[in-house]
């Protein structure tokens, strides 16, 4: 579907418009006969566009289809006014109502039954979509905003998760802690990995849960602090419960050199 919305604009925009250019050219003495050429030199092309659109619009569907479905439909309704300018002579008219006829089916194939018709629950919310002029819709970017923003959520949490680990979750879960900072915590290394990552004990450490996106003593990639080394000083108020060598909590800071 994908090429097809990129085919379409190119047969359009290219062939035609070429095949046009050059019947205008070469058989510009007899009008009869330059109608009949470009109507044989481009009918191929033409029929292969408007079959696979047709195909498109009988088969079986599905709210996955539904973006593509809705991708053609506007590059279709898109090229029509392009192609009534390029068709020429007595076939023009047919030409341009299957290409209308096609376009309809697509419409028809958006709002059938199971699609986004009236057996969608969530649709029926909002009754008054519409087919507005230039193939644009009423509500289907609402539709699909609504959804992408449902995925997205799904998506961090499930992120925040595994990042995290289950135990610190439950930590969080059980502590009501789940503030804007604590969860953009848990994506700084995969959004921003031209930093170094430090990881230095947190205030007054006694006591308290991990704090950091995972635990850096089992880490396979980062090498563990621990107290008592030099960075360990360097940090607020160190405290070392277990004494010098101990695990304490970390927290996840950026600075401009690994330990």
């Amino acid at each position: 579907m994908k090429k097809w919305v990129h085919g379409v604009k190119t047969v359009v925009r290219v062939l035609l418009a070429g095949e046009r250019c050059l019947c205008d050219q070469v058989l510009d003495a007899s009008d009869e006969l330059m109608y009949v050429c470009f109507l044989e030199s481009t009918k191929g092309c033409i029929m292969q566009i408007l079959s696979f659109g047709g195909a498109v619009a009988v088969c079986p569907r599905s709210l996955e289809k539904v973006p593509w479905i809705l991708d053609m439909y506007e590059a279709l309704a898109e090229v029509i006014p392009e192609m009534k300018d390029l068709c020429i002579g007595c076939s023009r008219d047919g030409v341009i109502s299957d290409v209308q006829a096609i376009l309809h089916r697509l419409g028809d194939a958006m709002w059938g039954s199971g699609t986004l018709g009236e057996n969608d629950p969530f649709w029926k919310a909002s009754s008054e979509a519409d087919i507005l002029p230039g193939g644009q819709f009423a509500r289907v970017y609402h539709y699909f905003a609504a959804s992408e923003i449902y995925n997205a959520i799904r998506v961090f949490i499930a992120y925040y998760v595994w990042m995290t680990g289950f135990g610190n979750f439950s930590y969080n879960y059980i502590k009501k802690d789940f503030s804007i900072a604590r969860f953009a915590q848990a994506l700084l290394v995969a959004i921003d990995p031209s930093n170094d990552v430090a990881w230095v004990p947190c205030d007054a450490c006694v006591g308290c849960a991990w704090a950091s996106s995972f635990d850096p003593t089992r880490s396979s990639t980062y090498r563990p602090v621990r107290c008592g080394v030099p960075q360990c000083s360097q940090a607020p108020a160190p405290s070392c419960p277990g004494g010098p060598g101990s695990s304490c909590a970390f927290n996840l800071s950026y600075t401009a050199s690994t330990f």
